[in-house]
Order: C-alpha cells, then sequence, then structure tokens
C-alpha cells in the first residue's frame, strides 16, 4: 500500500446519516462542491501518485455527494467529500466511483460534511484555511461570535482568517506554486497582505516580490534559513505604502482636485478598514500611523504638489534644480521629466550650500527620502567668492574648449545608444545567428562576470536558490551562459549610463564603453561617425569664422581706456595750495 493509500484510509471518516450506504455512480455525473475550501493541484507528486494508485487497484475509501438540487445541470451529484480521489479517478480514466449518496440530508448538514472532511486535515493551506472559516460564517449567518466559540478562536481571529477571501488572484497562484517564495507565508502573513485592496496587492508583489529574489526568507544561522516574522512583514508592507503624516502637502491646494487624505476611505485607520488594522493603532507607539492604502492616488497627488511647488519656487527665486536623492531608473526618469517638464539631477553633483552662499541654488528633491522638500546646493568647486554662478562675463569660449564639448555630447549620445544595443543582446549558442553575445566568447562573458559581478538580488539563498544551482549545474553549457548572460548584461547596461552632463562625458567611460562594444562587436567608431552627421551634433559653421581664442576673425580690436596722470594732476594741486 503506498503512502497515499495510507493517508486516505487514516482520514476522519464524515459524519453517519441513517440514509447512507456504498454504491457505484459514474464518474461524469459528479461535480465539486463550491462549499469546499480545498484546491487540488493535479500536477503535484502526491496527486500524480494517487492516480498511479488508482489506476492499479481503484479507489479504496468512498467518496461522499448528495443529489444536485433541481437546477437543470447535467451532473447529477454534488462532491461534499473525496474531492482529490474523484479528480484522480477521472485522471485514471475511471468511468465510476464507489460513493456513499446522502439523499436526506439539509444544507446545514452538507456544510457539516464538507467542512469536517476539509477542515480537520493538517496540510490545509492558508488560503483553504480562510475559504473554510468564510464557509463556517456564512452557515451562522455571519455570526464571528458562534464561529469563534466553534473554533475556539478569538473574533479578531475569525474576522482576520475569514479575510483572506479577499486576497487578488495574483497572490493566490504564488502562495499556491511551491516555487514562488510566497508559498512559504502562513496565515497570518497573508492576512496582512488581504487586508491591502487588491490593486495594491498586485503592485506590491510586482515591485517587492517578482523580480526580486526572496524577499521573505532570512538567515537563521549556520546552515539554516527561516521565514521572517508577521512583524518584518509589517515593516516591508509599511515602507511601500506611506505614512499619511510624512505627505509634504499641508492642505488641498497644494493637490488640486484630488480628493483629501483626511476623509478618504482608503486610509488604514477609516472606520470601513473595521479591525483589519488595529495593530498600527496599537504601534503608534512605535513610530506608526495611518497609512495610505492606495500608492496610486498618492502618487497622484505627489505629482501635483511638486508641480505646485516647482512653480511657486521657480517664480520667486527665477530658478530651480531638480533632485533625486539615489540613483533613478529610465523608466523613472523619463516619468519625472514628462511630469515635471525638466532633467532631474542627481544628488552627488551638488554640494549642500546655505541661503546666503554665492553660486547657491534652490533644489526641489522629487526622487529619494525627502521628496517635496527643498534644500540649497551649488555645484561641485563652487566657492563662497561667488566664481561659480557670478554674474561677471568669462568672455568667450576657446574654440579648442567648444571643440571638447561637441566631442563629449557625441560621446554621451553613443553611450546611450550603445547602452540600448547592450539591453536588447541575446545570448546566441554556438551555430545560430543573430546580433549579441556568441557561444565561442564564453571565456570573454565567464571572465567578466568574475571582474564586474552580475545583477542579483536574491540576498540570503533560501533552498529554492539551491535548486535552480542544481538545475544549472545539470543544465547544457549554453542554458548555463545564457543564463549568466541574463545576469551580466544589467551590470554592463548600468556601466554604461553616465550621471555627468552631457558636455562632460569622461575620457574612462569613452574608453570603457569601446571595450564592452568590441565584446559585442558593434563597431562603435562607425557609430560615432553617424552621430557626428546629425542635426545637433554637426559643428556649427560659425566656428569657421573664429579665431583660437573664441573671438570673431573680423572682429575690431578693442580701444584702449587713457590713462589718467595721476603723477602730473598731484603737483597742479600742490602748487594751487
Amino acid at each position: 500500500m503506498t503512502a497515499v493509500q495510507e493517508k486516505a484510509r487514516q482520514a476522519p471518516d464524515p459524519p453517519v446519516f441513517a440514509d447512507g450506504h456504498v454504491e457505484r455512480i459514474r464518474v461524469g455525473d459528479c461535480t465539486p462542491s463550491k462549499m469546499n475550501p480545498r484546491i487540488v493541484n493535479e500536477k503535484a507528486p502526491k496527486f500524480l501518485e494517487l492516480v498511479k494508485s488508482i489506476e492499479a487497484s481503484g479507489v479504496h475509501v468512498a467518496i461522499v455527494v448528495r443529489p444536485m438540487p433541481a437546477t437543470g445541470a447535467k451532473e447529477k451529484y454534488e462532491i461534499l467529500s473525496g474531492e482529490r480521489r474523484w479528480r484522480a479517478s477521472k485522471a485514471a480514466k475511471k468511468s465510476d466511483v464507489p460513493a456513499i449518496v446522502r439523499r436526506n440530508i439539509t444544507d446545514e448538514e452538507a456544510v457539516d460534511i464538507v467542512f469536517f472532511e476539509n477542515f480537520g486535515r493538517e496540510d490545509l493551506s492558508p488560503i483553504e484555511e480562510g475559504k473554510a472559516v468564510a464557509i463556517m460564517l456564512e452557515k451562522h449567518s455571519g455570526d464571528v461570535k458562534a464561529v469563534a466559540g466553534a473554533l475556539k478562536w478569538s473574533e479578531h481571529a475569525v474576522r482576520m482568517r475569514a479575510h483572506l477571501k479577499h486576497l487578488s488572484k495574483k497572490w493566490q497562484k504564488a502562495a499556491a506554486d511551491e516555487k514562488d517564495p510566497a508559498s512559504q507565508l502562513t496565515a497570518a502573513h497573508l492576512e496582512r497582505i488581504a487586508r491591502l485592496p487588491k490593486g495594491t496587492q498586485d503592485r506590491f508583489y510586482d515591485e517587492r516580490v517578482g523580480n526580486c529574489g526572496d524577499p521573505f526568507t532570512t538567515y537563521g544561522g549556520g546552515d539554516s534559513y527561516q521565514v521572517i516574522s508577521v512583524q518584518k512583514l509589517d515593516d516591508m508592507i509599511a515602507d511601500y505604502l506611506h505614512m499619511i503624516s510624512s505627505a509634504p502637502w499641508k492642505g488641498d491646494a497644494d493637490t488640486g482636485s484630488l480628493p483629501p487624505c483626511a476623509t478618504c476611505t482608503t486610509r488604514s485607520d477609516c472606520a470601513l478598514q473595521g479591525e483589519l488594522f488595529a495593530d498600527l493603532a496599537q504601534g503608534r507607539k512605535n513610530g506608526r500611523s495611518a497609512m495610505c492604502l492606495n500608492p496610486g492616488c498618492w502618487n497622484a497627488k505627489m505629482t501635483v504638489y511638486l508641480q505646485h511647488r516647482q512653480a511657486e519656487l521657480k517664480e520667486k527665486y527665477g530658478g530651480l534644480v531638480l533632485l533625486s536623492k539615489g540613483r533613478t531608473s529610465r523608466a523613472q526618469e523619463k516619468a519625472l521629466k514628462q511630469d515635471l517638464g525638466q532633467e532631474v539631477k542627481y544628488e552627488w553633483d551638488f554640494q549642500s550650500a546655505k541661503k546666503a552662499d554665492k553660486g547657491a541654488v534652490p533644489a526641489l528633491v522629487v526622487s529619494g527620502s525627502g521628496k517635496g522638500k527643498v534644500r540649497w546646493v551649488k555645484p561641485h568647486g563652487s566657492r563662497s567668492s561667488g566664481r561659480v554662478g557670478s554674474t561677471k562675463a568669462s568672455g568667450p569660449k576657446p574654440l579648442k574648449k567648444r571643440r571638447e564639448e561637441l566631442d563629449s555630447k557625441r560621446w554621451a549620445q553613443v553611450l546611450k545608444e550603445l547602452r540600448e544595443k547592450v539591453e536588447r543582446a541575446s545570448f546566441i549558442p554556438e551555430g545560430e545567428e543573430g546580433r549579441g553575445v556568441i557561444e565561442e566568447d564564453w571565456e570573454a562573458l565567464v571572465s567578466m562576470a568574475v571582474v564586474f559581478g552580475t545583477d542579483h538580488r536574491n540576498g540570503y539563498y533560501a533552498p529554492r536558490f539551491w535548486e535552480k544551482y542544481h538545475r544549472l549545474y545539470a543544465a547544457d553549457e549554453n542554458t548555463l551562459l545564457g543564463e549568466l548572460w541574463e545576469k551580466l548584461r544589467p551590470v554592463l547596461a548600468d556601466r554604461l549610463r553616465s550621471h555627468h552632463g552631457v558636455t562632460q562625458t569622461p575620457l574612462a567611460m569613452i574608453e570603457e564603453a569601446r571595450r564592452i562594444a568590441g565584446f559585442l562587436k558593434i563597431d562603435i567608431e562607425a557609430m560615432y561617425a553617424d552621430v557626428s552627421k546629425r542635426k545637433g551634433f554637426t559643428e556649427p559653421k560659425s566656428w569657421a569664422n573664429l579665431k583660437a581664442d573664441g573671438t570673431p576673425k573680423n572682429a575690431k580690436p578693442a580701444k584702449k581706456a587713457k590713462k589718467k596722470a595721476f603723477g602730473k594732476t598731484t603737483k597742479k594741486k600742490a602748487k594751487r595750495s
């Protein structure tokens, strides 16, 4: 007897009713009950083991069914217990299955059978458990106190567990997938996710889980790893959302026609949220307060506020720098420029200054910590003497300097286009054609990965990452090298991202671009020649009429001012006196 058969024999028997006896019914005449909270994964190894067992010796434990209500459905029976055995029989292509038919039971008694059969299982998943509690609540007409008494739980625990039915489909799928890091989370963890609006749940998954390795596993010492605590997950969610008290805007005038935060129904302390965020109310002593549960609305308000402050500061001071604290992605840079109509600069391009310092300019933080705040900064190298930012004319720019800046501008464009090529480049196995990294360059690929590292955010490696290691170790060379290139590619692309002005491209960066282009078999000199012919990158015709010092060739020399004869004037004044 297999382990699956043994487990089936040891499963608790459902309540026995007088009208029940075992008979054989057609597999096609049955349909699962909507009251059953269990989700059967027909691809799971244990399920496939059960299918093989039924193929060999049939079903040993009868399923429990009741006649379907007269709804016109083609199925004759509703499965109350044994859905997994019925599905395995179907997969094993069995025509019939042993069943106990309960013909004279009420709906309440049917719920008892479903609940007894499924809720008592030790392997019930958090989502199945939440569905079972919801069924109990429905049976007791929503009486939380009655269900809490039956389960010997607190009323708050019943409400939170039943709220798991509001978990988004994306999270339900992730929690059921053994390869997804979310599958490690307990019901208590998933309750914290389920209390967020479904759109917020999905964005949180995409931005903090989807491509970020395993954020739910932490190092437990030695060779052990453990799932993060519920408190740690709370901290992750609080970091993703926004404390309303941290909003830089102070009134509705700063956020236009968008709904005010004070009366919003998507804040955690709103009465509509009930007890879902009671822990936050108790946790204010730990620095927590009401959270905004709608990041989309928050971001829209932030954009309106930044536009309002930008116009206000420009009107007041005449000029303004938009500052990013920390790196931003290309998509973020593009979105900020589109929203604010101005390039965003990085904080490391400036030094802090006082408002009274000469050369100091106001800077509005538009990305990173302190978003919405105003600082005073000046470019590196500025001095309080006013050399940088001085209103005095510095004279014409030498022709050599103009050409150096034009050359730098051309290379900045080449770097941008090369970075785009790197981001699109793929790994090309031996014998295939295409543009990218070819298999015969594997020594160079491995060497670059050793020197520059790879793009990974896995943190401490959970067991699932070791599973990936064993899979890659057993894979063929092309698969392994292809995976390596996927991890190295964003690192090389990032090395081509310049944080300097377009006329200040470092020579070292140009040299590195040449090496990366050579590795990818890209003619970077041809790219430079092509850019040099484009509008905006050609040398202006007016430069042909300039001297080396930048002044026009036909310019008339400036007249020298006559010096006063201070000595003679003094002598005349002396005679008069």
